[in-house]
């Protein structure tokens, strides 16, 4: 038997893309494979990320308080991951995604929220934009389990600005 393919080079054909959230390529997620993981990252220069609940547990580069989850930093982009219960227990999950700019220079960014279900990107929520010297922006981030057992991931900014003061 023989099948005729078309051409394409050994390195098209093999290169999956680049491994950034914002490109085409979808990483492979290394989760176990029955988990529900909340997933945010933020790339940019001098940006910095943190991820807190309600019940004060936090996730960034000098916390890590929130339960079954971790944070990452990349240089280039931070990450922080964690695990959304399963059943009764993922009903209503309600996070807050926070970037912040320490420094006295207007600082760019990307943002991406997504919510991995068994290794498969269900939602995702992307933001960019230039974060003012010394700007905190805070994003709520809520996961709710549908009647039919389906998750959903709800993000967007707060009506009224929470830019604060310089970090110290």
């Amino acid at each position: 038997l023989a099948a005729e393919l078309p051409w394409q080079a050994f390195y098209d054909r093999t290169a999956r893309g680049h491994a950034r959230w914002s490109g085409a390529y979808q990483p492979i997620i290394p989760f176990p494979a029955q988990t529900q993981m909340l997933q945010i990252a933020a790339s940019g220069a001098n940006i910095n990320l943190r991820l807190t609940d309600p019940a004060g547990g936090a996730l960034s580069l000098t916390e890590n308080t929130l339960p079954a989850g971790w944070y990452t930093n990349l240089i280039w982009e931070e990450s922080a991951s964690v695990e959304i219960p399963d059943g009764d227990a993922a009903k209503s999950s309600a996070f807050t995604a926070e970037i912040s700019n320490p420094t006295g220079d207007p600082a760019p960014f990307r943002f991406a929220i997504q919510l991995v279900v068994n290794r498969i990107v269900i939602g995702r929520v992307e933001a960019s934009g230039n974060l003012p010297p010394g700007a905190i922006r805070s994003i709520p981030i809520f996961v709710t389990l549908d009647p039919d057992g389906t998750l959903t991931l709800t993000a967007f900014p707060t009506r009224i600005p929470k830019i604060r003061g310089p970090l110290n």
